[in-house]
């Protein structure tokens, strides 16, 4: 089958995965409705309100990475040997693609043609890839591609189930050449994502909008009114939120990713939610586990706060500076690690 899901999904897969250490039992349907009142934070609560934080950020990269893949491996697929950022790291994907992702956009009928594909994954499982592209070679606003995951495990760590629904919104620069800007809108439905015993659950909608205009750098933007989330179990949501991710690719040994961004988590854990703001970028490469620098503040009722920040030495240090009371002086710090932060 095609490796749909490629390396740098994986990564960002892994990422998220890798906090969904916390968390007790929650309705998976969604059906309560979460409280919405800020909660105090104090350093009774700060760490646990920092994980949670944590993996509802590493949460949107997911769809980040979903919407990169799938569009270098069915939507827009490369044979190239220059050109961007974005074809020179397709090209290790290119060559797993399977022949019928390729017709998705090359042997289009003529405008309007549909084109549905069922791909058995290479452990267990299936894809049902279904895509509608008016002109073949490029993309125009509400061309679609759907994909129906079923359990499917290509043998990497990552099992998917569920449905992305991507669909164009605007469309510039040259798919062959793999410089373009992307702008679509996602739809999830109950896409679950499971690796190592972790699980994620997304179900929502947001824009995600893909920039790889610049020869190094690929940019994807998830933005969103509303996301549910449930990791682990525990059901959470992200409102109101922005998240950019900056990979930058000059080195493809060792992708390095920069997180950026700004929303509010709402969870039944937290006892009401949070807002947060990524106020220096979270930055890992991908042979690392956590982050080497970033700063995030975190804000609750009565303008208090955490503040997030990494610790370059030693290794996989992490403090958490705790105002309680809202007057901007920091009157107790947490010592941790990321290792303890995403269990």
């Amino acid at each position: 089958m095609t490796r749909t899901v490629r390396p740098v999904l994986v990564f960002y897969a892994a990422l998220a995965l890798a906090a969904c250490g916390g968390g007790g039992g929650g309705d998976p349907a969604f059906q309560a409705p979460p409280p919405v009142a800020l909660v105090p934070l104090t350093a009774a609560n700060a760490t646990s309100t920092a994980s949670d934080v944590l993996a509802a950020i590493d949460a949107g990269t997911v769809l980040a990475g979903l919407g990169l893949n799938l569009t270098f491996n069915v939507i827009a697929p490369l044979d190239v040997t220059g050109g961007s950022a974005a074809a020179r790291l397709s090209r290790d994907s290119q060559r797993m693609l399977a022949s019928s992702v390729r017709r998705l956009v090359s042997s289009a009928a003529g405008p309007g043609a549909s084109a549905i594909d069922t791909l058995d994954c290479l452990v267990t499982g299936s894809v049902v890839v279904t895509s509608s592209i008016a002109t073949p070679g490029t993309l125009a606003a509400n061309d679609t591609v759907v994909t129906a995951y079923d359990n499917c495990n290509d043998g990497d760590g990552l099992v998917l189930d569920g449905t992305l629904d991507l669909r164009v919104a605007s469309f510039a620069g040259d798919l062959s050449s793999g410089f373009f800007v992307l702008a679509t809108d996602a739809g999830l439905d109950q896409l679950l994502l499971t690796a190592d015993g972790q699980s994620l659950l997304l179900d929502g909608d947001a824009s995600l909008d893909i920039d790889t205009s610049a020869d190094t750098i690929l940019t994807v933007t998830i933005e969103g009114a509303l996301l549910d989330l449930e990791i682990n179990g525990a059901t959470s949501e992200l409102s109101d939120f922005l998240i950019t991710v900056d990979a930058d690719i000059s080195n493809l040994d060792d992708l390095e990713v920069s997180l950026t961004g700004n929303g509010t988590l709402t969870s039944t854990a937290l006892g009401g939610k949070v807002n947060f703001e990524i106020i220096e970028p979270l930055v890992e490469r991908e042979s690392q586990s956590f982050p080497e620098d970033g700063q995030i503040e975190i804000l609750g009722a009565n303008a208090s706060s955490v503040t997030v920040t990494d610790g370059s030495v030693p290794i996989d240090r992490v403090s958490l500076g705790i105002d309680s009371n809202g007057d901007l002086v920091v009157e107790e710090t947490i010592d941790t690690t990321w290792p303890e932060l995403l269990p």
